[in-house]
């Protein structure tokens, strides 16, 4: 029989899900996942953490784009989804190292729902280069955020692709073992 790691049981997955909406409740904050990691997952913790998010997010009714080949072919079958290019993609994975290349779909103004949620993959949550402040719904008065390994083009194309609300783009930030969602209703600042 398989064992197959903690991310993909319901119990994990329906705990990560309350985190989810708790990121999403409260931009900017930190939100740490249930991994369950063994000693030899230890190292790829970042890479399950990723996984984790998509777990609790992706089945088979969904398109899921990862045009920097992210996610091993062995997760694939596993998470059920659709492969899509990212203009078609409900859930795109990305570096948030790496300069972005990608137009997600931002919804309509009749449909803001039908929009993409981008998650990238970073360094850490609680501190780096990449300094911003949000604000808005969820937010009392101002957060500041400090983030590794996301670059500030991100940031750039984000305040592009929320112009418009209600039509955007929702993020979720993944590092090693935690969350942070920075919806399209946030008002960012980069500093």
């Amino acid at each position: 029989m398989i064992k197959l790691p903690a991310i993909w049981t319901e119990p994990v997955q329906q705990h990560n899900f309350r985190v989810l909406l708790q990121a999403m409740a409260r931009p900017g904050k930190v939100q740490p996942l249930q991994l369950q990691l063994q000693q030899e997952q230890k190292q790829a913790a970042g890479e399950q953490a990723l996984l984790a998010v998509l777990a609790t997010l992706v089945d088979g009714e969904v398109a899921l784009a990862d045009p920097q080949t992210m996610i091993k072919s062995s997760s694939w079958s596993l998470l059920q989804a659709h492969q899509a290019e990212p203009g078609h993609a409900d859930f795109i994975v990305c570096h948030g190292g790496q300069q972005p290349e990608v137009e997600p779909r931002l919804g309509s103004l009749s449909n803001p729902e039908q929009s993409a949620t981008l998650i990238l993959q970073v360094g850490s949550l609680s501190s780096g280069e990449c300094e911003f402040a949000l604000s808005g719904p969820g937010v009392d008065g101002k957060i500041q955020c400090a983030v590794d390994k996301l670059r500030l083009d991100w940031l750039r194309r984000r305040q592009q692709w929320v112009a418009n609300f209600p039509m955007g783009v929702d993020w979720l930030l993944v590092s090693d073992d935690s969350v942070m969602a920075i919806p399209r209703s946030s008002q960012l600042e980069i500093c």
